[in-house]
């Protein structure tokens, strides 16, 4: 039987668990982190421990809806039917992760002296998605009501297309780079097909799924 509740926080509440389950990867690698590289420079701490608090704050928004949706309002069919300012948060504070864990991305492409249209390109891609985000945020509070989403849809289309299109152009750039610095030396081109697992792995795709949480 279909219920209101199946409808319209069914899917989240499955994108919510699977945030989570990603999420503890992201701890994980914080903590790795910090214990193996503390001579990496103070911006690039402080960069990692801003993501991390971003998304802390991203899982703990959406819990707190959930909860007050689905236990607080248990019955409440007008909640079920409604966003309210918890929710629309989550596209700004996804937005400005990816577009930040992005720009960073940018930045080491830069480095690796890849053409400038390429760098040029994620940077847009990444202001496009986090604007996009920021807009979809202040969508929600101006129509709150799940059946009425329909009227902004082309900013959250934006918002997703321009994310994932960001994450798959940094994909490409990085592992196509990589490959054309491989060595010849067993040793050295291991190491380089296990940095390009790590660019192909769940945890490098979080921004993008965690989009749909």
């Amino acid at each position: 039987m279909v219920t209101p509740a199946g409808v319209s926080l069914g899917p989240m509440l499955v994108g919510f668990a699977l945030n989570t389950i990603l999420y503890g990867v992201v701890v994980t690698q914080t903590l790795v982190y910090f214990s193996c590289y503390k001579s990496d420079g103070r911006w690039v701490k402080l960069f990692v421990a801003v993501l991390f608090t971003l998304d802390t704050l991203n899982v703990v928004l959406e819990f707190i809806y959930l909860y007050h949706t689905l236990i607080i309002n248990f019955g409440e069919t007008s909640a079920l039917l409604t966003a309210n300012w918890v929710f629309s948060t989550v596209p700004a504070t996804t937005g400005v992760t990816s577009a930040l864990v992005q720009l960073f991305f940018a930045w080491r492409i830069n480095i690796l002296k890849q053409g400038r249209l390429v760098i040029f390109s994620i940077a847009v891609l990444a202001v496009a998605g986090m604007l996009s985000g920021i807009g979809a945020s202040i969508a929600v509070n101006v129509v709150p009501t799940f059946t009425e989403f329909h009227k902004f849809e082309s900013i959250v289309i934006v918002w997703l297309s321009a994310s994932a299109a960001d994450n798959i152009l940094i994909t490409i750039t990085l592992v196509r780079s990589l490959r054309e610095h491989r060595t010849g030396f067993a040793d050295t081109d291991h190491i380089i097909k296990k940095i390009i697992r790590g660019f192909c792995s769940p945890s490098t795709w979080r921004a993008a799924f965690n989009s749909s949480a």
